[in-house]
Formats: structure tokens, sequence, C-alpha cells
């Protein structure tokens, strides 16, 4: 028997309801930082198409196999997954090895009124960097300062913000 395995993710959304609370300045999850960190995009949640305050979202993998003439599911197997606060922004997002284990994993800072202020970056559960997020008096990105894992500082990009406060990284 021949066998082709296509991969296939299957997104499992764990809601607690349908309501949608997310804020429309909420930044990306894992998407590029500058997305993440502009603070005038949708919520993950909401550039996602998940609709209600979403909790967990994972997506799994499965090899399909032709068995008789007909493609059958293998196994699943866990390749990602997030987790988000109740409104719409993320707290953490995982990418997993083939056995399930947790290869990257990123975690995001907040202050105490929900404005983003860095991010640390795990493989295989060691630290690798950790971005701090500077704003100014108005709450907008002025800059993005990078880490390694031992706190040594390796880098930073300055931001600013056009006259309509749109973000523009320089």
């Amino acid at each position: 028997m021949r066998r082709l395995c296509i991969a296939m993710c299957v997104v499992t959304v764990l809601a607690a309801g349908c309501e949608d609370r997310g804020s429309k300045t909420a930044p990306a999850g894992h998407l590029s930082i500058l997305d993440k960190i502009s603070g005038k995009h949708k919520t993950s949640r909401e550039k996602h198409g998940l609709i209600g305050p979403v909790h967990t979202v994972k997506a799994e993998k499965a090899a399909f196999v032709k068995k008789s003439g007909k493609w059958v599911e293998g196994p699943r197997r866990l390749a990602s997954a997030s987790s988000y606060r109740r409104d719409g922004k993320p707290l953490e997002h995982a990418t997993c090895n083939p056995d399930g284990s947790v290869k990257v994993k990123i975690v995001f800072a907040y202050d105490a009124n929900g404005k983003d202020v860095g991010l640390t970056r795990y493989r295989d559960g060691v630290l690798v960097s950790k971005s701090v997020f500077k704003r100014d008096a108005g709450g907008r990105l002025v800059e993005s300062l990078r880490y390694d894992e031992n706190g040594v500082f390796r880098g930073k990009n300055v931001h600013t913000n056009d006259s309509k406060g749109k973000h523009r990284p320089v």
C-alpha cells in the first residue's frame, strides 16, 4: 500500500461564551513583533476569526494514508497552542516537537493598563531572549529592546508615530 502523508491543522477552540469583549487595540500574539506592538491592530482573536472570549487555541497535525482506496486520518499530534487573556490579548504561544513537548514558547507581559511591555522567548524550556517595550506618555511605542539569555543587551528598534498617530518603524 502506498502511503501519502498530508498535513492537516485542526483547530480546537475552547470558548467561554459568544460575547466579544476584546480590545480593538490589542496586538497579535504570534505574528511579527511590529504587528504585535503597534497597538492599532485587531486583537489576535479577531485576526484569527475567533468569536467570544477565547481561552485556548490548539492546532494539531495528522498524517493521512490511503486504505482500500479511501483516505484515512492517522493519529493527531499537537503542533501549537496559544492562550489568551479575557480581553483577547495573547498570554502565551507554544510550538511543539513531534512528541508533543514544547519546542518554542513565547510569554507576553502587560502593565496594569493592559499595554504590552515585553515578551520572553524560550526554546526547549531554556530562556533564549527577552524583549522590553518602552512607550511615551501617550502610550505609543517608542523603543523595543532585545536582551539575550544572560540579560546582555543585543539590540533596539526605534519607533515613531506620524501626525495621525499611526505607527512607523524607523
